[in-house]
């Protein structure tokens, strides 16, 4: 029997994050084998940057089909082309997935998480937020998102819920579907943090919004 891999690289060029880790995604993942959520199995880890020019790690590759971001998915593509109840599995079962995800006993899976730059409050995510996008626009100003980063930090909810495992980038291209429309796996755990889990929800919907709303798409009747 073949078994099929990915190759997964650290590539320290042209990031958008702060603090890429890929050592830590494999982590990440091999904590959570077995844990009730579908994620890729990892099978070897290599620190050492000699071997290939980065680290990197190998998992098992998953079979199925990942929705593309751009065009707009509810435009075209995968999730375009499915009928309306295929459509409403997709939907349904990503939301399990992100469910189970947060379900997940991060105490016992996952502790390192909790030393994270990001802290387990929603006061230290935005506070990492903020150092985040003070990089990104480099002394740059940009009304709109400077407008809602204050608006952000100057309402923080004085109780967002206990801290969960939260995968960080909850949306629809990382997410990659079987035949029979049901997740099959849940990818890209670069931002795997802990914190309150409506972190991931508002993420998920704050994306769909944009994918349909910012698109002009109507929502199905």
């Amino acid at each position: 029997e073949t078994l099929e891999l990915v190759l997964r690289m650290q590539v320290p060029d042209n990031q958008i994050f702060l603090d890429a880790d890929v050592l830590r995604e494999f982590r990440v993942l091999d904590a959570l084998a077995d844990a009730g959520v579908a994620t890729p199995r990892p099978r070897w880890i290599e620190p050492d940057p000699s071997v290939l020019g980065h680290p990197f790690f190998v998992m098992e590759r998953v079979a199925g089909t990942v929705p593309t971001g751009a065009p707009s998915i509810h435009a075209a593509g995968w999730l375009a082309d499915r009928t309306v109840r295929e459509r409403a599995v997709a939907w349904d079962s990503s939301l399990r997935a992100i469910t189970a995800i947060h379900a997940v006993d991060w105490r016992e899976r996952v502790p390192f998480l909790a030393d994270g730059v990001y802290g387990t409050t929603l006061d230290s995510r935005l506070a990492h937020a903020t150092e985040w996008y003070d990089w990104a626009r480099r002394d740059r100003s940009y009304a709109i998102t400077d407008a809602a980063l204050d608006y952000l930090t100057s309402n923080v909810p004085t109780d967002p819920g206990p801290p969960s495992l939260l995968w960080g980038d909850a949306r629809w291209g990382n997410l990659m579907f079987g035949t029979d429309h049901e997740v099959a796996a849940v990818l890209d755990w670069e931002l795997a943090s802990i914190g309150p889990a409506a972190i991931d929800l508002g993420w998920w919907l704050a994306f769909d919004e944009f994918t349909t709303c910012a698109h002009h798409i109507e929502p199905l009747p």
